[in-house]
């Protein structure tokens, strides 16, 4: 709670065709879960770095979310986009942005665990 007190949940495309408020979603105090968002990976990275969040901000990308064939890929803001292309990560995927992803994988390191992947 104190690392991000709100959860936001946005859909990478709008019916309309009109971009989310950048400004208003680059909040260092809430967890971001993006929706749909693998084929705009490059527009999430870019613009909520150009409206104040860090290229070294934490990410977490889930693939299959539940599933037995689940993955996790730990990474940050800048290479959202190239761990995407990399692993070809396919849908559905959940794209989440929060500072609380670095203490997930603080959590697994201590664990010896290996429930993420770089």
């Amino acid at each position: 709670r104190q690392q991000a007190p709100r959860l936001r949940f946005v859909s990478a495309h709008s019916c309309d065709g009109s971009a989310p408020d950048w400004a208003d979603l680059a909040r260092r105090d809430e967890t971001l879960v993006f929706y749909m968002g693998l084929s705009v990976a490059d527009t999430i990275s870019s613009e909520l770095q150009c409206h104040g969040l860090p290229a070294d901000w934490p990410v977490l990308v889930v693939e299959n979310g539940t599933l037995p064939e689940e993955r996790r890929f730990a990474t940050t803001l800048a290479q959202l986009p190239a761990v995407i292309t990399l692993n070809q990560v396919q849908s559905p995927a959940l794209i989440y942005v929060s500072q609380v992803v670095r203490a997930q994988r603080s959590l697994v390191s201590a664990r010896g665990a290996t429930a993420l992947q770089d």
